[in-house]
C-alpha cells in the first residue's frame, strides 16, 4: 500500500475509533489511538495533546477531530479550527479540507469563503477526493465569486 492509503486508512481508522470504540487503530501515536479505541478520552487527550503539541500532524488532526466531535472534550470548534490549522500547515490534507469546511460554515473560525477556496484548493491538489468535491460545490454555487 503506497504513503497516501496508508495515511488513509490511518484516518478512516481512527475517526472509526472515535464514532465507534471498535478496530484497530494504527496512527503514529499509538497510546493516543490505543486510548480511543478503548473510549479511554483523558488518556486520549493528553497522550495526543503531548504529540500534537511536539509538531505531530496525525496527533493535530485526531485532536481537531476529537473537537469537533465532542469526544473526550467539550465540543469546541474554535479549538478543532485550531488543530486543523497546525496540520494543515504542514500538508496534512484532511485537516487542510475539514479547515476549509469550517471557513465555508464558519465554524469557530470567522466565515471566510476565500480562505474556504485557498484550503480545499491546497487539499484538493493533493487528490483528496472530499475536498475536490466541496471545491466544486463552491465553484458550483458561487460563493467563491
Amino acid at each position: 500500500m503506497n504513503r497516501i492509503g496508508i495515511a488513509v486508512k490511518r484516518r478512516v481508522l481512527f475517526l472509526a475509533a472515535i464514532l465507534t470504540g471498535i478496530g484497530t487503530v494504527n496512527a503514529n501515536d499509538r497510546v493516543c489511538s490505543s486510548a480511543a479505541v478503548n473510549q479511554e478520552w483523558a488518556k486520549a487527550l493528553t497522550a495526543c495533546t503531548l504529540a500534537a503539541e511536539g509538531g505531530n500532524a496525525t496527533a493535530q488532526f485526531n485532536l481537531g477531530l476529537m473537537y469537533s466531535l465532542g469526544r473526550g472534550v467539550a465540543q469546541d470548534s474554535a479549538k478543532s479550527a485550531h488543530w486543523y490549522a497546525q496540520a494543515a500547515k504542514q500538508g496534512d490534507s484532511d485537516s487542510q479540507n475539514n479547515l476549509g469546511l469550517m471557513y465555508y460554515k464558519g465554524q469557530g473560525v470567522v466565515q471566510d469563503f476565500a480562505q474556504a477556496l485557498r484550503w480545499y484548493k491546497l487539499a484538493a491538489e493533493q487528490g483528496n477526493v472530499l475536498a475536490q468535491n466541496n471545491l466544486g460545490s463552491m465553484y458550483r454555487s458561487a460563493a467563491c465569486v
